[in-house]
């Protein structure tokens, strides 16, 4: 147990020539330049990466908005293909959805794009120039065959998606927008169902398949197919194994199954079936066994679906709810947060984010939270202290992609100062949980990069995710590197010294020092940071740290020092 306010000197930095230590290092940098113009090269993207590479949708100034690729470093980082030669672009792999933007299967990687003759048509790429092709004109004429917010879903070997087989405006038959596969080659792109089958009539949408899931075996999405309206549908692949799942409404309307969520053997989903509004359904593969879990109230409407363990997770209204299947089973867990967010399971605990009941309205104050059966709902952090500000200026549209697990931590976007969103980790503890190393704070004339509300990739072995600085706000890809590194012992006492006394840390300066105090413990995994502003001392409570030794690293400027400490 550690012992607080001893009246002495506990101990100060110790100095051994050759004493390394092995510990995890951060660095935050630039991909690649990739629009030197000073504009922004990607304002709206999903990353992926596939057979060793990361793909993602840039505009250089020059070719408009095409698919780049990257090996993960400066010279690596080029243009895919000029699909749409011109500065209008392609549009290929980008997104106004966050559902599905790529499909990876037999070995090519699915997109959309638009060459500016075909319009919008499905798209494959082996990684290489010459290995990206169109896979088929589907839709006769500029208009193209899929819209511009179709969901690329594999399965069983092929791409499924909607798309429709001829201009509606030029043509008179056409079977709307309706059910599609592809294997990657023009004669293995075909339509699987005309579900809607009347839509050969100018005018008509077709059964629009959406939402697609992979259950038992079975390919599951919603499409209306003009009598029942939007409901549950079920595919093998083949024609005549699609079929309605099933209609739970007992009159003529829209049900709209969403957020179809596998879990403990079953499918949860999210429906209207007419009679107790949106509420949780579930599924065990048959017509039988398809249920509504719970009558939670009117308008409960489920959404933010997660598994942990064998129960469902999930936003009903404004509470968090938990589900096991039955309607016993299922419940609010708590009442002291409202409106939770982006869950997200890491290290075998719920985290979202949420606002405190007590405190500001909105999201304006919105939080770092956990729930574990151990530990309950817990706020992990009070990261931003302003009730009417709070860590995250828009949260709802980070899901899922608002926390990414990257090398044994989670990381998301948050705001301490109201100024714009910093990258942040957490192990799950409120010491752990900091502003990633190597961003500077506001108003410092190197401003914290901000992340957008889009994705985080995980690539070979680094954190990748747009952002831009404060003060510059042209986004760019970034990516955190974690490695080991050996730290030697190279304070030295003229130039500064350091000492822990009543359960703070001091450490002190001949020269000013602008940067950050990092408190490490011997694995690398970083507890406390503390920024310096031109500062010939530093004074760091440390009253949260348990006894052990420490490992502290001071960065300032283009100078870094680093010793280990004794705290008892």
């Amino acid at each position: 147990m550690k012992i607080k306010n001893l009246p002495v000197l506990l101990f100060l930095f110790v100095f051994l020539a050759g004493n390394n230590q092995t510990i995890n290092a951060q660095t935050i940098e630039l991909l690649k330049d990739v629009n030197q113009g000073g504009g922004s090269s990607v304002t709206s993207t999903w990353m992926t990466n596939h057979n060793g590479k990361l793909f993602f949708a840039a505009d250089d100034g020059t070719h408009g908005m095409e698919l780049w690729v990257s090996d993960g470093t400066d010279a690596g980082t080029t243009l895919l293909k000029d699909i749409r030669p011109g500065i209008d672009g392609s549009n290929a792999g980008y997104a106004q959805s966050r559902n599905n933007k790529f499909a990876v299967c037999n070995s090519k990687l699915f997109f959309l794009a638009n060459d500016g003759v075909h319009g919008h048509e499905l798209w494959a790429t082996d990684g290489s120039e010459e290995g990206t092709y169109m896979v088929k004109d589907i839709g006769v004429g500029e208009t193209g065959g899929l819209q511009f917010t179709t969901e690329l879903y594999s399965f069983n070997g092929k791409v499924y998606f909607c798309a429709m087989d001829e201009d509606p405006y030029f043509g008179t038959e056409y079977s709307g927008q309706e059910l599609w596969c592809s294997d990657g080659t023009e004669e293995g792109t075909y339509l699987v169902k005309d579900i809607k089958s009347n839509s050969s009539n100018y005018g008509q949408s077709g059964s629009n398949p959406q939402r697609f899931k992979e259950y038992n075996g079975l390919l599951y999405f919603i499409a209306d197919d003009g009598i029942h309206q939007y409901e549950l549908w079920t595919t093998d692949g083949t024609e005549a194994g699609t079929r309605l799942f099933i209609d739970n409404s007992p009159i003529w309307r829209n049900e709209w199954p969403e957020f179809l969520t596998v879990c403990n053997g079953k499918m949860f989903f999210s429906t209207d079936e007419g009679v107790h509004s949106d509420q949780l359904w579930v599924t065990d593969g048959t017509v039988e066994g398809t249920h509504m879990v719970k009558d939670g109230g009117l308008n409960l409407s489920p959404e933010y679906l997660t598994c942990l363990g064998n129960k469902i997770f999930y936003r009903g209204v404004n509470d968090l709810w938990q589900s096991d299947g039955t309607e016993e089973g299922t419940f609010i867990i708590t009442d002291i947060i409202n409106c939770p967010v982006n869950l997200k399971v890491f290290d075998d605990k719920l985290y979202f984010l949420a606002s405190d009941i007590t405190g500001g309205s909105g999201i304006g104050n919105y939080e770092l939270w956990s729930y574990s059966e151990a530990d309950g709902v817990k706020l992990v952090k009070e990261i931003n202290p302003d009730p009417n500000v709070g860590i995250d200026f828009n949260p709802k549209w980070n899901f899922p992609e608002g926390f990414i697990e990257y090398n044994d931590l989670l990381y998301f976007r948050a705001s301490d100062d109201g100024y714009g969103t910093s990258l942040w980790q957490t192990d799950g503890t409120e010491t752990g949980t900091i502003k990633a190393p190597g961003q500077t704070g506001y108003p410092d004339p190197v401003s914290p990069l901000y992340i957008m509300e889009f994705d985080f990739n995980v690539f070979n072995g680094s954190l990748y995710y747009p952002a831009g600085y404060f003060d510059d706000p042209a986004i760019e890809v970034y990516r955190l590197t974690t490695t080991l590194t050996s730290v030697t012992d190279n304070t030295q006492a003229n130039v500064m010294k350091a000492y822990c006394t009543n359960n703070i840390l001091t450490i002190e300066s001949t020269v000013a020092l602008n940067g950050e105090v990092y408190v490490l413990d011997i694995s690398g995994r970083y507890l406390i940071t503390h920024q310096l502003s031109n500062e010939t001392k530093a004074v760091i409570p440390v009253h949260s740290l348990s006894m052990g030794i420490y490992l502290v690293k001071v960065t300032s400027d283009n100078s870094q020092f680093s010793a280990k400490v004794l705290i008892i």
